[in-house]
């Protein structure tokens, strides 16, 4: 059986600039909200590559404290003693490493590491030194990329609520597992009933549907059952904010 460690991460009630106008809302049969129309696999690349890495105007900030720092390698200290209680083996693959501090970490704790992503500017701001485990490459590419490789642990963080198909992205993958194989699945707990809760009340508004940014929206309790049906086993459910 496969093995999936899920992280959600609690929303923050900002706004953002997107073009959700010409999208709607759809639930899908596994009770997740994808938008519609979706957008083309070329749309996203260049969505992604410009808005999260390529301007500091992006989700990543050019600079960071030392106590952001602190708070992103408690973040990877938690993911790997999580790890610890299900592999003793030690190489990760990170789809979607973003800047790279997860990897980083690892990587001082011995681990064997490789990572990926549509852009590389991210990382080469904050951890340079990772250029050498780094391939420019989006999801689909990794996996013919990696094929016939396996890995102890795969991270895919804030990865499938911006992929075109996540149920397949979660089939695909498993090419690259053995059968004990954790992965690291951490997505925004978007639509969730704290959420629900002060939209009634109207303390808040929906500023969460933001698509082409986000494709695919998925909380706790949607999440378990999407990962549960596609026969994962959920080790641990974890919310770091």
């Amino acid at each position: 059986m496969l093995t999936a460690i899920s992280y959600i991460k609690l929303f923050k009630m900002t706004s953002k600039n997107t073009n959700s106008e010409k999208y709607k809302e759809i639930v899908t049969e596994h009770n997740f909200i994808k938008c519609s129309p979706t957008p083309s696999a070329y749309e996203l690349s260049e969505f992604y590559k410009n808005k999260y890495f390529n301007t500091p105007t992006g989700s990543y900030s050019v600079i960071y404290s030392d106590l952001e720092k602190q708070h992103f390698n408690n973040i990877a200290k938690t993911s790997l003693h999580t790890l610890k209680k299900y592999t003793q083996s030690r190489s990760l693959l990170d789809i979607g490493c973003g800047e790279g501090f997860l990897v980083n970490y690892f990587l001082q704790e011995n681990w064997s590491v490789s990572c990926c992503d549509y852009s590389i500017e991210g990382l080469k701001r904050q951890n340079p030194k990772l250029e050498p485990y780094f391939l420019h490459l989006g999801i689909e590419e990794a996996l013919k990329h990696y094929k016939g490789q396996k890995f102890s642990a795969i991270s895919l963080q804030n990865v499938l609520e911006h992929v075109i198909d996540p149920i397949a992205t979660l089939k695909n993958i498993q090419e690259l597992s053995s059968h004990d194989t954790i992965y690291r699945i951490r997505v925004p707990n978007d639509y969730s009933d704290f959420q629900k809760y002060f939209m009634k009340s109207g303390h808040i508004k929906n500023t969460w549907f933001c698509p082409p940014e986000h494709v695919s929206y998925f909380n706790h309790k949607n999440l378990v059952s999407l990962l549960t049906d596609l026969n994962y086993e959920v080790l641990s459910l974890q919310a770091d904010f």
